[in-house]
C-alpha cells in the first residue's frame, strides 16, 4: 500500500509551480508491472474521488498528471504520468543559466551571438517617411520607441 495525495489543478501543464487544491490523502494499491514514470493506482469507491487530475506520491517523491478510469461501480484505476516540471521544480527554479534566446527581451544577452534575432546593443535612430500615408497628413506622425533608458537632461 502507498499513501498518495489527490489534487485538482487548473494550471497550465507547462507551468513550473502549479496551483493545487487537495482533495484527499489515501492509501492505495499500485498495479503490478508499473514503473515510477507511469504508475497505475487502484482505488475502491470511485465516487469519492471526482475531479482528480493530479497526484503526489511521497514514496516516489514525484507529482503526476492523472486520469481516472472507472472499472466498475466499486473500483477505478488512476493512470499517472510524471510531471517532470513540478517534480523537480525547486532544482529547475534555482538553476543559473545563460539565455541563448528568450521571448522576454529584457532577459536576453545583447552581446550573445544569435543569427535568429536582430539585437542592437547601441542607440539606434531610424526615420521612415510616408509622404502619401494617411498617418502623416495634417502634420501628424507616428513615433515608435523600443527599449532603452531615457537620456540624461543637462542642467
Amino acid at each position: 500500500m502507498l499513501q498518495v495525495t489527490l489534487y485538482n489543478t487548473s494550471s497550465d501543464p507547462r507551468t513550473l509551480f502549479k496551483a493545487l487544491t487537495a482533495i484527499a490523502t489515501v492509501n492505495v494499491e499500485i498495479m503490478d508491472n508499473n514503473n515510477v514514470s507511469k504508475p497505475i493506482l487502484v482505488f475502491d469507491n470511485p465516487q469519492n474521488y471526482r475531479g482528480i487530475n493530479y497526484v503526489f506520491i511521497p514514496h516516489f517523491n514525484r507529482f503526476y498528471f492523472a486520469s481516472v478510469e472507472i472499472v466498475s461501480g466499486q473500483l477505478c484505476n488512476i493512470h499517472c504520468d510524471v510531471d517532470v516540471l513540478m517534480s523537480y521544480a525547486a532544482g529547475i527554479h534555482n538553476t543559473k543559466v545563460l539565455l541563448d534566446r528568450t521571448a522576454q527581451g529584457k532577459l536576453s544577452n545583447l552581446y550573445f551571438a544569435d543569427d535568429k534575432i536582430r539585437k542592437y546593443a547601441y542607440e539606434r535612430t531610424q526615420a521612415k517617411y510616408f509622404p502619401l500615408s494617411p498617418l502623416s497628413r495634417d502634420g501628424y506622425c507616428v513615433l515608435i520607441t523600443a527599449g532603452g533608458a531615457p537620456a540624461a537632461q543637462g542642467g
